[in-house]
């Protein structure tokens, strides 16, 4: 008989693709029940499905409201047990109700808008997520949590129903903005470093993350899975955008808009670039970020060779991103995060075929040495950024290199099919214990 794993992730499950290649990838060797919760002003809970997987989506409506949230403080005190998760929702729960009375208390945990989100957000999810796996009753051999955001969830249920704790990191929560105040960082380090005692097996995407949480927690044996697409031959697609390259060399960038991704450096370095030879193409969800980007560099993108482009659908990024020649991974290194990060993109643009044009990031470097597929910048020198550019334009045969290797990678070596085993491995272990 299978065993059951229980997969809980923060948001809808099909907005980040590795959960997809993991929940298939599991449901070769145990039954696989998905559920995400996602912020939404049309509360629903119903069970979806794509190509590869079902899930079950909850969207619930977060609220600020004092009291709702003193109901959410009380809730997760009941079903936290643990003594210090309980001593801090115990502390925002007295901060909540006297906040009138307690004004200074009240101001410094408030001050910035940061920690009131942060708390909040934990709580909610928390409940949530308790709240669906208590109505259907689920009863796994291993909980598998997605982020820290749900990692408290997975303790309760391990303690409830004594199975085993998978926690897959994607990021480095304490050190995700530079901006977030010390003693935010600190706050959600100390939720980390409790939570994860209880862990049975820790997966990051780079081993530097790795490193960095095995000092930070005192543990050992963090394995690593990069960020990984799942290969198989995708056909070029053309966009809304792909009359308009015209022959030149076209240096992509795909993926959110959002703060520290360094899309500001990059864009004034582009004015230094020759129109008649390259292209600029950016390619995202049109967000509040971006709104604000345009606003801020709007005469700066009206050139002809910066291509603002619509999103795609996930699984048209591959074929979508095959009319470039370039992948551009601009993420300022300005948190342990951003430095050592893995993000889906630089698998997908290898896939595509891409040479790869990326910030001073360590894990992202090791990657390029390895297959010799791109090249780096600094973003804090703006001449860099531009001698690289150039560099790509004026070696036409070591650009092809570049692109031939990032495919025959992206084919063979770094895909989720070649880490499929390793990954299957950890859990097959665990599952034996």
């Amino acid at each position: 008989m299978k065993k059951k794993i229980l997969f809980l992730c923060s948001h809808k499950p099909t907005r980040d693709p590795r959960i997809g290649w993991e929940v298939s990838s599991l449901s070769k060797i145990a039954n696989v029940n998905v559920i995400g919760v996602e912020p939404s002003d049309d509360e629903s809970d119903k069970f979806e499905s794509n190509k590869v997987y079902k899930y079950r989506v909850i969207k619930k409506r977060f609220v600020h409201n004092p009291v709702l949230l003193e109901q959410f403080y009380r809730r997760t005190i009941e079903n936290s047990h643990n003594s210090f998760v309980t001593f801090i929702f115990k502390l925002l729960l007295y901060i909540n109700i006297h906040k009138f009375l307690f004004k200074f208390t009240y101001r410094f945990f408030y001050k910035y808008a940061t920690f009131n989100y942060y708390t909040n957000y934990f709580a909610q999810v928390f409940a949530y997520l308790y709240q669906a796996t208590e109505d259907k009753g689920y009863k796994p051999d291993i909980v598998h949590c997605t982020d820290l955001d749900t990692l408290l969830v997975g303790v309760v249920l391990k303690r409830k129903y004594h199975c085993k704790l998978f926690y897959s990191a994607h990021e480095l929560w304490p050190d995700t903005l530079r901006k977030n105040p010390r003693y935010i960082k600190a706050f959600i380090r100390a939720f980390e470093s409790e939570l994860i005692k209880e862990v049975d097996t820790a997966i990051t995407v780079s081993p530097y993350i790795a490193k960095v949480m095995e000092n930070w927690y005192k543990i050992k044996n963090i394995e690593t899975i990069p960020n990984l697409e799942m290969y198989k031959k995708t056909p070029m697609k053309k966009t809304d955008i792909s009359n308009k390259i015209k022959g030149r060399v076209a240096f992509l960038f795909q993926g959110n808009y959002m703060e520290e991704r360094g899309l500001q450096q990059l864009i004034d370095a582009w004015q230094e670039i020759d129109e008649k030879k390259a292209v600029l193409i950016l390619r995202g969800p049109q967000n509040f970020y971006f709104d604000k980007f345009r606003i801020e560099f709007g005469y700066k993108l009206a050139k002809e060779n910066v291509l603002i482009s619509k999103a795609v659908d996930e699984e048209d990024l591959v074929g979508a991103a095959k009319e470039a020649d370039v992948g551009i991974i601009p993420y300022e290194p300005l948190s342990l995060n951003n430095k050592y990060c893995c993000p889906n993109k630089l698998s997908q643009y290898m896939q595509a075929g891409l040479a790869i044009l990326s910030n001073n990031l360590q894990y992202i470097k090791d990657i390029m040495g390895t297959y010799k597929c791109g090249i780096s910048y600094d973003s804090l020198d703006k001449a860099t950024i531009v001698k690289r550019i150039n560099y790509y334009l004026e070696h036409k045969d070591l650009l092809k290199k570049h692109k031939k290797n990032a495919l025959y990678a992206g084919r063979h070596d770094f895909n989720w099919q070649a880490y499929e085993q390793k990954f299957l491995g950890i859990y097959k272990e665990l599952l034996g214990k």
